[in-house]
């Protein structure tokens, strides 16, 4: 098995003063050990992947692969494309919906599920096809318990980096304190889950230096204060 999940368990159980595994199963600590990875991810960009889409004229609808948890960035042949939500382009262009022009200036992005993301304004009829680069964080895989009979066997390795593999300690171990229930061990969960959020909080500190949405954000700004629209007509009135 993984020599750094093997090392998670160890540390785990001698915490827990489990070493003989009366308490907890190796498929419940390596359960939280896939948990306490899945969820530094779904909060900080730890892991990312690229993908590239075509945008031909018409098309209302991009939709980013299933393990996507965030769309970071996106670029267009012309440059980075602010990201902006329905309720910000409703106060640049409240006809936004039947928009369409020859180049997309924004993409519109459902900040309930990142996957769906809408191009602003849509491509007019025989306008050129453009492709979109898309950089997202990801979820891993989930890590499941194979085999215990001798050496542990999992199906999947840790994919952060081991920087983070003392935030996922303390993520199981404050999980299964909490499984334990008494109060003295709630109150040894709420030491660990201190200690885990402590390594969020540093997560998310660094990933802000290297997703800045500053720039995103004043591209589009500068769009709505000028109200420099672009190529973008009302549908019906496209000009080539």
């Amino acid at each position: 098995m993984s020599e750094r999940i093997n090392d998670i368990l160890k540390e785990v159980r001698v915490v827990l003063n489990d070493v003989s595994k009366h308490r907890w199963t190796d498929e419940r600590l390596v359960t939280l050990i896939s948990k306490g990875q899945q969820e530094l991810c779904r909060k900080v960009p730890l892991l990312t992947n690229n993908t590239t889409t075509t945008v031909y004229p018409g098309l209302e609808k991009l939709q980013l692969p299933g393990n996507c948890v965030k769309l970071l960035t996106a670029r267009s042949e012309a440059g980075s494309l602010p990201m902006v939500t329905m309720e910000e382009v409703d106060d640049m262009d409240p006809d936004w919906e039947e928009s369409v022009g020859a180049n997309i200036i924004a993409l519109i992005v459902n900040n309930l599920s990142q996957r769906d993301v809408r191009p602003y304004p849509l491509l007019a009829d025989g306008a050129q096809t453009q492709l979109i680069k898309f950089r997202y964080s990801i979820l891993p895989p989930k890590i499941s318990l194979v085999s215990s009979t001798g050496d542990i066997v999992v199906d999947n390795d840790l994919q952060v980096d081991s920087m983070w593999d003392e935030a996922i300690t303390q993520y199981v171990i404050g999980k299964a304190f909490i499984d334990y229930g008494d109060t003295t061990s709630l109150s040894r969960a709420q030491v660990a889950l201190g200690e885990y959020t402590a390594y969020l909080t540093e997560a998310s500190r660094r990933s802000k230096s290297s997703f800045s949405k500053k720039k995103r954000t004043t591209g589009y700004n500068n769009k709505v204060a000028s109200k420099d629209l672009g190529t973008i007509w009302p549908r019906g009135q496209q000009r080539f």
